[in-house]
């Protein structure tokens, strides 16, 4: 039997999905430069100085500090975190990392459709900008650079409420206004690409 739902159905990663991904990639990639000692603990800061809302910025403070922990249990490294990197004992050993988020952002652009099926679908723009420090006591390492993704990708409208989580503000969007096309025509054309592939199938088993 022929399952037209079947056709548009897609499983989409959620917002926090790539921003987990996005995120856990340029980390990891400077937790395993070679010059630093990773049996030493690391020492985490999560300055949010440059996010311009409180409630934003603990919201944001709370997601990065439970994804660092994720991600040293799965490296298996020591961690542990402080507000204030001046209050570090300078003659013990450690990995000083000092996150920096300056841009943590979901926005839905234009909207776009499939040829095929008349899907109404949307695009998902994802961008992370993370200032990432990193000084060890051990062998005098400082690397400074960022943590940067510009994730893009269509997803169809109706998933937008599927794929935002309620936990994180910057999961969330508000996507365009839908125009005459959007909300007259577009789903005029869907009812006809569905009954289409109906006929088609139809059809095929005929023959």
């Amino acid at each position: 039997m022929l399952c037209i739902e079947c056709f548009s159905q897609k499983k989409y990663k959620t917002n926090i999905e790539i921003f987990d991904e996005s995120i856990s990639a340029g980390l990891e990639k400077y937790l395993y430069s070679p010059d630093l000692n990773r049996d030493i603990q690391f020492i985490f800061v999560i300055d949010t100085t440059d996010v311009n809302h409180s409630e934003k910025s603990d919201n944001i403070n709370r997601y990065l500090k439970g994804l660092v922990k994720r991600i040293a249990a799965s490296e298996k490294i020591r961690i542990s975190f402080t507000d204030d990197k001046n209050i570090i004992k300078s003659d013990s050993l450690y990995n000083l990392v000092v996150l920096n988020p300056i841009t943590l952002k979901t926005t839905y652009n234009g909207f776009r459709k499939n040829k095929f099926l008349g899907q109404k679908t949307i695009n998902r723009n994802i961008k992370v900008l993370i200032s990432i420090n990193i000084t060890s006591t051990l062998n005098s390492v400082n690397i400074s650079n960022f943590i940067n993704a510009d994730n893009n990708d269509d997803v169809d409208v109706e998933y937008i409420e599927n794929i935002e989580s309620s936990q994180y503000e910057f999961t969330q969007s508000t996507p365009p206004e839908t125009g005459e096309f959007e909300s007259v025509v577009f789903p005029a054309l869907l009812v006809l690409a569905s009954a289409g592939v109906t006929f088609l199938f139809f059809i095929i088993r005929s023959k």
